[in-house]
């Protein structure tokens, strides 16, 4: 697994599934409150590297409302 950039201000979780059926449910949205986007981001990228071997799947859930609300605003400001 390859990660330069991590949207942290777009994530609102990260789920792990692990080979032998654990599951970790990292919720990035609560600890934006708490500490900054680069920490959060580096924490993600130092977990996902210490337990690469160890994860079977990762899936991102992102706040699509956000997301595309910024895209329509940069969108506006570049036209």
């Amino acid at each position: 697994m390859y990660i330069n950039t991590m949207p942290v201000e777009y994530l609102l979780s990260i789920r792990l599934e692990f080979h032998d059926g654990r599951i970790w449910e990292i919720a990035v949205d609560e600890q934006r409150n708490t500490t900054t986007a680069q920490t959060i981001a580096n924490k993600l990228i130092e977990t996902l590297h210490e337990y690469k071997e160890d994860v079977r799947q990762v899936d991102f859930k992102v706040d699509v409302d956000k997301l595309k609300k910024d895209i329509k605003k940069k969108t506006k400001n570049l036209l």
